[in-house]
């Protein structure tokens, strides 16, 4: 007996692996571009880290939900 997998099915497949992937990646050069922003922009203004807080962001693989976005105290990036 021969099952036909719908397109569908498998682009949903593909986007749940890809989304973990592009939450990453996102998340790691949102880090990177704070510390660029510090240490070669503005290497006068006070670096202190303050956490993340969480955003969801829609793509073209779906939402990305509790997408960690880094934050200094002073609010300078």
């Amino acid at each position: 007996m021969s099952h036909s997998i719908g397109q569908n099915w498998i682009e949903n497949q593909l986007d749940d692996m890809i989304r973990p992937f592009v939450k990453e990646k996102m998340e790691m050069i949102m880090r990177e571009e704070m510390e660029q922003y510090f240490e070669v922009e503005h290497p006068e203004q006070t670096y202190q880290k303050n956490g993340y807080y969480n955003r969801n962001l829609d793509t073209k693989y779906g939402r990305i939900s509790d997408l960690q976005v880094p934050r200094d105290r002073e609010n300078h990036f």
